[in-house]
């Protein structure tokens, strides 16, 4: 039985390695030239390869509901790699700019609280001045 704990807490740690691995990944090769040298300089600094870099989403929704509105945007105010926001009127589309270690999973985690559905996303990266 120690054994399977063992295995199954090896395996956790090595699937969110792993994860990282790919989210860093796709930001460096989605990234402009001065974010991936930020990114380098991080990583030979030894901190946090993603110290301030920062993501711009673009994010199409649909289906959100007026009562859910409200509850919606506490959710987005209240997390913590998010430094703002702005929801459209018809509620269509959001802008967010966070830190890059938030992923559109993370959103979309937080949009499946309500009946939303995202239509679409797009992802520009910069060097968080």
């Amino acid at each position: 039985m120690k054994s399977i704990n063992i295995l199954i807490i090896s395996l956790a740690f090595f699937c969110s390695a792993h994860s990282f691995a790919q989210s860093y990944e796709v930001i460096y090769g989605a990234a402009p030239v001065e974010v991936q040298t930020k990114m380098n300089e991080n990583k030979m600094l030894g901190i946090n390869i993603l110290n301030d870099i920062q993501t711009n989403f673009q994010i199409g929704i649909t289906g959100i509901l007026v009562s859910e509105k409200s509850s919606f945007m506490q959710l987005l105010s209240a997390e913590t790699r998010i430094e703002s926001y702005t929801l459209s009127e018809d509620n269509t589309s959001i802008s967010i700019i966070s830190s890059a270690d938030f992923s559109i999973e993370n959103f979309n985690e937080i949009l499946s609280t309500t009946s939303g559905v995202m239509t679409g996303s797009s992802a520009f990266y910069s060097v968080n001045l």
